[in-house]
């Protein structure tokens, strides 16, 4: 489980150029808090952003990342997690919503990502989750901006079901608050 909290290098799928993609937000994240190592971005559109290559599809990657982070319509999850399984990668954050939390007819999905995991022994977090932050090694992963002036490391680790609570907690405990 090292890997999912200090992988050496990440793929994001559901990554455009666009001012307002929630991926974009992912790439930028892990730009501001320096994380150092390769990061490939998956894109339907294709394109750059930022100076990297956006893949169009995952099968152009020549490296098999650490982990994927996806943050694509839920219904679109289980391709790109096979394709991530056939590639040998084994930890994934699912930080797209849509699941069983959406439609009760959703939980169809939920098994099926849940058997693809199986198959492919890929560990996730999520689905519909604020995601991961390590500020040890820079892996920041939510898919809204954050600020590294604003939240630095420290004694404190917190695991939540809730991205509120997180959210709550991160301003609580920043480096702005008294």
């Amino acid at each position: 489980m090292e890997k999912l909290f200090y992988p050496e290098s990440i793929m994001v799928v559901g990554v455009s150029d666009t001012p307002n993609n929630l991926g974009r937000n992912i790439v930028e994240n892990l730009d501001r808090f320096r994380f150092k190592g390769p990061v490939y971005l998956v894109g339907r559109e294709g394109g750059s952003l930022n100076g990297r290559k956006i893949y169009t599809r995952i099968e152009e990657i020549d490296a098999c990342p650490d982990m994927v982070v996806f943050l694509i319509p839920a219904l679109f999850i289980p391709e790109p997690l096979e394709l991530c399984g056939q590639k040998g990668i084994h930890y994934a954050v699912i930080e797209s919503g849509g699941f069983s939390e959406f439609a009760e007819e959703n939980k169809r999905l939920e098994r099926e990502i849940l058997a693809i995991a199986r198959k492919w022994h890929i560990r996730f977090v999520g689905p519909n989750c604020i995601s991961i932050i390590n500020l040890e090694n820079g892996l920041v992963l939510p898919f809204v901006p954050m600020d590294p002036r604003r939240i630095k490391a420290g004694p404190i680790s917190l695991v939540s079901q809730s991205g509120e609570i997180v959210s709550n907690s991160l301003k609580l405990f920043s480096c702005e608050n008294p």
